[in-house]
C-alpha cells in the first residue's frame, strides 16, 4: 500500500471520527488514527498473524449531555496477509506499540535490532501518523546429535546455546537457550536471535548428605528421570547427583567418570570451541557433540567458621577457566553435613578455587550505617590424579570499605535523611566475585560516613547510584585513585579513608544527530567514550566515563553528569549497537569519531553525523 493511499485512509478515518463525534452544542476533542505495517527486518516482507498491541492515555472522554456512547480503540489486532494495522478514536498523547508472533522476536515502535530499546509515538490531536513500521526478526535454529564415545546416542542430554556477549567491558559467554536430546540422541535449539554462539553439553553436579534431601536414612530411593535412568549415585556418605548428562559409567574401584563440559566440535576448552555465526531466521545443522568420559577424584575436607564447623553451607568448586568464561559456568557443588565435612566425588583433574560465602544479617536501624560482615572461604587447589582429602576450609570476615562524603558547592547540603537514602555501590571488577551473595548498598550515616558490607578478596569500584538533588558525583578518592574509575584491590585488611565527593558544578554534554541527508536522525544512538584506550576494559557494570543516549525528537541528545575528561562522541545507527563497549568495536568508533574535552561544571554542546562503523570484527 503506497504512502498516498495510507494518507487517503486516514484522512477518512479521522474525518469519520470527528463526524460520528460531533454534537450541537459540544463538541469532542479531535481523535486521530496511528496505522502501519509489520514486517520481516531482514527482507522488509509484511508479516500476517503478528497480534499488534497499544498501550497509552484513556479513551477520550464523552462530552457532558452527549447521547453517543464513547469511543474505544482496540487493544489490540491481528495483521492479515499484508501485515497493515490501523488503530483509531486515539486522543491526543504518547502511545507505545508492540508485536509478537510465534516464530519472531518481539517488534516494538522505533526498535531497530532484536530486544533493542523503544521509541514512543507522539500524537497530536486530529494528526495521524501513517507510515509506522514494527520490525520483527525470525528466530533461528541450530541442530545436530550426541553421542557417547561408543557411537551410540545419548538421551535426556542437555544441550545449551551460549551466547558471545560482554560483561563489565569482557568477553564471556551467556546461556541462550537450552534442550534436551531425544531417543535418538538428536536436538533441536529454536528461538535464536540472529548472532554468534558456542554450542556444548554441561554437566551441573552436586553432593549432598541424605539428610539434607528429607530423610535421614541412606537407603531413601535415587531420584530417576523420565525414562528411568537413575540421575544419583551413592558414593561413600554423599548422594551425588548429575543434571543435564547421562550418569557415567559405574566406578571402577572407589573411582568414577564424569562426562566433562564439552563443546562442537567435540572439545573440553572453549578456547577451542567453534563460533557459529546464526544469521535471521537460518537454520544450521550437523552441530554435532560426542561425549568422552575422564576420571575422576575425591575432594573432601571440612569447612571451619569462627564458630566451629559449619554445617548446610554450600561449597563450590570453580574452575580456573570459569573466571574469564562466563557468569553461567556449571560448578560443582557440595553441602556440608552436621560437622562441616564436605565431599566432591567426582572432581576432573584440573586447577580451581573451592569458596564459599555465607551472607551478612539483614541490618537493622541501629546497625544500617555498619552493617554485618558476611562471610568468605577461597582456596586455590589444584588437582591431580590422587584423591585429595582432610581439607580445611576457614571462613574468614569479610572485608569492609568505608570513608565519609564531602560537598564542593554553595547549595545547601542535604538533610540526614535525605543524605541517608544515597546509595553507595561496591561493584565487583571481576568476572566471578569469590563472595557470591546480596551486597546491599552502603548507606552514609548522620556524620556522613559511610561501610560497606563484608567483601571477599578482589578488585571493587566505588560509584553512587543517585546523587542526591542538585548534586553531581565528582570522583571516590583514595590515596590520589578515584576509585568510581579505576577499581582497587583488597585481599587481606579493611580500606578505610575512602572520600567521596559531590559538586554542584554539573558537566555533560549535548546536541543534535543528523542523518546522512542533513535532517534530524531521532533513531541514533550517541556513544561517549575515553580517547584512553586503557580506559576501555575492566569497566566494571556502570562505567561513569563509558555512556550511551538515544536520541529524541528532533535528534537531541543529552549525557549528564560525564566527569570531566577528554572523549571521543559518535552517533551511529542503533542497529550496530549490540556490542559498542567491545573493544574491537570501540577502536573502529574512534577513528570517525569527533574528540571533546571537558572541564570542571563545563557542559558542551556538539552537532554529530550518524556514521556507519565498517568491518570491525
Amino acid at each position: 500500500m503506497s504512502a498516498r493511499h495510507c494518507g487517503l485512509i486516514i484522512g477518512a478515518v479521522v474525518a469519520a471520527l470527528g463526524a460520528a463525534g460531533a454534537e450541537p452544542r459540544q463538541t469532542a476533542p479531535p481523535l486521530s488514527v496511528i496505522a502501519g505495517t509489520v514486517v520481516d527486518a531482514a527482507d522488509g516482507r509484511p508479516i500476517g498473524g503478528a497480534i499488534v498491541s497499544i498501550s497509552g492515555p484513556p479513551p477520550a472522554p464523552v462530552p457532558a449531555g452527549s447521547r453517543r456512547p464513547p469511543l474505544t480503540p482496540p487493544a489490540r489486532i491481528l495483521t492479515g496477509t499484508d501485515g497493515r494495522f490501523v488503530f483509531g478514536a486515539l486522543p491526543a498523547g504518547t502511545y507505545s506499540l508492540n508485536a509478537v508472533r510465534l516464530g519472531y522476536a518481539p517488534g516494538a515502535s522505533g526498535r531497530r535490532r532484536p530486544e533493542g530499546p523503544s521509541q514512543p509515538i507522539v500524537l497530536a490531536a486530529g494528526h495521524g501518523v501513517g507510515d509506522v513500521l514494527l520490525k520483527m526478526w525470525k528466530h533461528g535454529t541450530i541442530t545436530g546429535t550426541v553421542v557417547d564415545e561408543a557411537g551410540e546416542p545419548l538421551v535426556g542430554v542437555e544441550i545449551h546455546a551460549w551466547r558471545r556477549a560482554l560483561f563489565r567491558g569482557r568477553p564471556y559467554l551467556r546461556r541462550a537457550a537450552t534442550t534436551l536430546t531425544d531417543d535418538r540422541g538428536m536436538y533441536r535449539i529454536g528461538r535464536l536471535l540472529a548472532g554468534e554462539y558456542v554450542v556444548g553439553a554441561a554437566w551441573t553436579q552436586a553432593s549432598v548428605p541424605p539428610g539434607t534431601m528429607g530423610s535421614a536414612t541412606r537407603e531413601m530411593p535415587l531420584p530417576r528421570s523420565s525414562s528411568g535412568v537413575p540421575t544419583a549415585l551413592r558414593v561413600g556418605n554423599v548422594i551425588y547427583y548429575g543434571r543435564g548428562a547421562p550418569v557415567p559409567p559405574p566406578p571402577v574401584g572407589e573411582r568414577l567418570s564424569v562426562y566433562p563440559t564439552t563443546f562442537h566440535p567435540s572439545v573440553t576448552e572453549v578456547a577451542n570451541a567453534a563460533a557459529i555465526a546464526l544469521g535471521s531466521g537460518e537454520e544450521r545443522g550437523a552441530v554435532d557433540l560426542v561425549l568422552q568420559p575422564v576420571r575422576a577424584v575425591r575432594v573432601s575436607g571440612v569447612l571451619v567458621g569462627p564458630e566451629g564447623p559449619s554445617a548446610g553451607t554450600v561449597i563450590r568448586a570453580v574452575p580456573a577457566a570459569a573466571e574469564g568464561i562466563s557468569l553461567e559456568s556449571d560448578i560443582p557443588v557440595a553441602a556440608t553435613d552436621a560437622n562441616g565435612s564436605f565431599v566432591f566425588p567426582a572432581v576432573p583433574a584440573g586447577s580451581y578455587s573451592i569458596r564459599t560465602a555465607i551472607a551478612p544479617r539483614a541490618p537493622t536501624p541501629a546497625s544500617a550505617a555498619t552493617p554485618d560482615r558476611a562471610l568468605w572461604a577461597n582456596l586455590p587447589l589444584n588437582v591431580g590424579e590422587a584423591d585429595i582429602d582432610g581439607l580445611v576450609l576457614t571462613l574468614q570476615n569479610g572485608l569492609r570499605i568505608s570513608g565519609r562524603v564531602e560537598f564542593d558547592g554553595t547549595l545547601e547540603r542535604p538533610a540526614g535523611e535525605r543524605l541517608a537514602s544515597v546509595p553507595i555501590a561496591i561493584e565487583p571488577a571481576g568476572m566471578i566475585p569469590i563472595v557470591q551473595v546480596p551486597r546491599p548498598p552502603a548507606r552514609i550515616d548522620a556524620k556522613r560516613r559511610f561501610t560497606s558490607v563484608g567483601l571477599g578478596p578482589g578488585e571493587y569500584f566505588v560509584r553512587i547510584l543517585g546523587s542526591p538533588p542538585g548534586w553531581m558525583f565528582r570522583s571516590a578518592m583514595h590515596e590520589g585513585r578515584d576509585l568510581s574509575q579505576v577499581p582497587i584491590e583488597i585481599s587481606t585488611s579493611d580500606v578505610t579513608g575512602v572520600v567521596i565527593t559531590f559538586t554542584d558544578r554539573w558537566s555533560g554534554l549535548s546536541g543534535k544527530v543528523h542523518g546522512l541527508d542533513g535532517s534530524a536522525d531521532e533513531g541514533a544512538l550517541v556513544v561517549v567514550f575515553p580517547t584512553d584506550a586503557q580506559e576501555w576494559k575492566n569497566v566494571g557494570p556502570n562505567p561513569r566515563r563509558m555512556r550511551s543516549t538515544r536520541t529524541r525528537g528532533g535528534g537531541e541528545y543529552s549525557v549528564t553528569s560525564l566527569p570531566p575528561g577528554n572523549y571521543y562522541v559518535a552517533a551511529i545507527s542503533d542497529e550496530q549497537a549490540v556490542d559498542w563497549l567491545d573493544s574491537r568495536f570501540l577502536e573502529a568508533a574512534a577513528r570517525i569519531a569527533v574528540q571533546i574535552a571537558i572541564g570542571e561544571g563545563e557542559h558542551k554542546v556538539q552537532e554529530l553525523r550518524t556514521r556507519e562503523i565498517r568491518a570491525w570484527r
